[in-house]
């Protein structure tokens, strides 16, 4: 058997009346519908999989006052769940990375589903504070798994048109954030609805990938230099660690903000959380596009200076909404753009994975700071907190962009 991609075709006889060892135009159109189909299976797989990460990524910031207030917490102790959250996604991005490496894609994105489940089953019915942490862990273990996975997976996949179609597919990670807080808000005081969800979503996504052909990426090319790559594997990690704490950060604290800063509801301010990411929806939908027409490092930073310039709206007087959708607006294309614009680097699987890693780390460093601040100076802490963070991504961006000229 030869192989030719994912896809394997009959050895060809020689010899006296055999065929001409050029594919016959019938085989050439069965190797076509075969890929084909094949990318339609991973697409399917990578939509259900970007909406279950979304409505993950957007329920633990309104479902935390309903467990602070259920299990007599302060908004320091509170923030405890993001962190270890946090820590469990980076934990996770290794697992995955690992598997890839090994080339067993498939097995870690089956497993990954399921440790999501567990976790999320556990935060339905947890009753006690130390079991919502460990139930929390997992969430993150199999986030940081599935994150991963489909990523590396679709570029890869599409590594034609990796800023594009990561940009457009993840738009669905974004339907899903905007979901989440919808369940949360129609359950104010029970959050086993919102968690069973996302255990329901996990099984269909779990057969899916047992029906997915799925490859891990190719060997990378070995780069210009070590030095060079080591840079710019630290520069895009920083880059994309300050991203995830700003996107996670306006999630997991804006139903805080509203409800001090505007005196929401607890049902208004996570309803209206879901505007944060309907905007990062229309954001990828529209990036999709844009990345097609515009150098990804100039879509990326100018992105990222209207980020700051929202933040500065959120922190004021009765803006706090507008501010926070339009930081969603502008946060949209930074992330699937930035880890395509990596990925065209041809990095080594050591590389992707330790930048990744970062990404869902900066979190867990960000999330204490922003409750240790609430906890001292009040809610106004959460927009500064996260503009200086928006500050301190346009110079990683900036720096990445001076490293790759000479490249």
């Amino acid at each position: 058997m030869h192989k030719i991609g994912a896809v394997r075709l009959p050895r060809l006889r020689s010899g006296p009346g055999a065929a001409h060892p050029i594919l016959a135009p019938h085989t050439v159109v069965r190797v076509t519908l075969a890929a084909d189909t094949h990318r339609r299976r991973l697409v399917v797989a990578g939509l259900v999989g970007f909406l279950l990460l979304g409505l993950v990524a957007a329920v633990l910031g309104p479902v935390l006052p309903q467990l602070r207030a259920r299990f007599h917490l302060s908004v320091a102790q509170g923030s405890l769940l993001l962190t270890v959250y946090s820590i469990g996604s980076v934990v996770g991005v290794l697992a995955s990375g690992w598997a890839s490496h090994l080339r067993y894609p498939r097995p870690a994105m089956v497993v990954g589903t399921a440790v999501l489940a567990g976790g999320s089953v556990g935060l339905a019915f947890a009753g006690a504070w130390w079991l919502v942490l460990v139930s929390g862990t997992l969430l993150g273990v199999g986030f940081g798994i599935l994150d991963f996975g489909v990523s590396v997976i679709l570029a890869s996949s599409f590594a034609e048109s990796g800023a594009s179609v990561l940009t457009s597919l993840s738009a669905v990670f974004s339907v899903g954030a905007v979901i989440g807080p919808v369940v949360v808000a129609a359950t104010p005081h029970d959050v086993r609805p919102t968690f069973l969800v996302i255990t329901a979503l996990s099984a269909i996504l779990a057969v899916l990938w047992t029906r997915t052909p799925v490859h891990g990426p190719s060997p990378a090319e070995a780069p210009a230099s070590r030095h060079l790559a080591t840079r710019l594997a630290l520069g895009f990690g920083f880059l994309l660690a300050l991203y995830v704490a700003m996107e996670s950060g306006v999630a997991a604290w804006e139903t805080t903000y509203l409800r001090s800063a505007s005196h929401f509801t607890d049902s208004s301010a996570a309803r209206a959380t879901s505007l944060f990411w309907v905007a990062i929806t229309v954001g990828r939908l529209t990036g999709g596009w844009v990345a097609r027409r515009v150098h990804v490092g100039l879509l990326v930073s100018s992105s990222l200076v209207m980020v700051a310039l929202s933040l500065v709206v959120a922190g004021l007087p009765g803006l706090g909404l507008a501010g926070y959708t339009a930081a969603g607006l502008f946060l949209a294309p930074v992330f699937p753009a930035a880890f395509a614009w990596f990925s065209a680097t041809r990095p080594s699987s050591l590389a992707m994975t330790l930048v990744f890693s970062c990404g869902v780390l900066g979190p867990a460093v960000v999330s204490p700071i922003i409750g240790a601040g609430t906890q001292q100076l009040g809610v106004a802490a959460i927009p500064f907190t996260l503009f200086v963070v928006a500050l301190l991504d346009i110079v990683a961006v900036i720096t990445v962009r001076r490293r790759l000229d000479p490249v």
